[in-house]
């Protein structure tokens, strides 16, 4: 590790902490290393789900017909009105850019993947979404260097551009090959 820093194998900058708080750690059915109603989640729903589970995959149809008759009883919610668009976006403080931008937190990821899709299609209101949840995005940066501006300018997302760098997106940063956002205008 280097002194003083954050940067240590298997850690992650204090820019993601937000963002891995929010994982989901995830237990295999056939664990057999924890007994039934210990403290590591080996409770009776456990024995349920599985045979809830098996029935399934045992009588396909019967599956079906309880997930419409769920469906039905449990519509999903319409996310087409959630207006975020009156919510604030949080822009980053220096330091927290300083850790996006450097070097060794760049890297190829589903976030980036995430980012870049909706930037390439055009897709402003998803990106918002995702600034919202995690205002950190917007300073993400690929294995390249690259991040949300570059995209944006390459795929003439000006609307994206005006918002990336009201967010504080630096347009003097270089990729890994010392190209500029700008530079990337086709």
């Amino acid at each position: 590790c280097d002194d003083g820093g954050w940067f240590c194998p298997g850690q992650y900058p204090p820019a993601l902490q937000k963002i891995l708080k929010e994982k989901k750690d995830f237990a295999q059915l056939e664990d057999f290393n924890r007994r039934r109603g210990d403290n590591s989640g080996g409770k009776d729903a456990d024995a349920e789900y599985t045979q809830q589970y098996l029935e399934n995959l045992n009588n396909p149809e019967k599956a079906r017909r309880a997930a419409a008759a769920n469906a039905e009883k449990n519509p999903p919610r319409d996310l087409s009105n959630t207006n975020n668009n009156n919510k604030k976006l949080r822009k980053l403080t220096p330091d927290e850019m300083a850790i996006m931008n450097n070097p060794e937190a760049w890297g190829n990821n589903g976030a980036t993947t995430a980012v870049w899709e909706a930037v390439h299609k055009g897709d402003r209101r998803a990106f918002r979404d995702m600034l919202l949840e995690h205002p950190e995005l917007a300073h993400l940066r690929s294995e390249d260097g690259r991040g949300p501006l570059w995209w944006a300018y390459e795929y003439g997302q000006t609307e994206l551009v005006t918002l990336l760098t009201r967010l504080g997106v630096k347009t003097d940063l270089t990729d890994a090959q010392g190209l500029k956002p700008s530079d990337m205008m086709k």
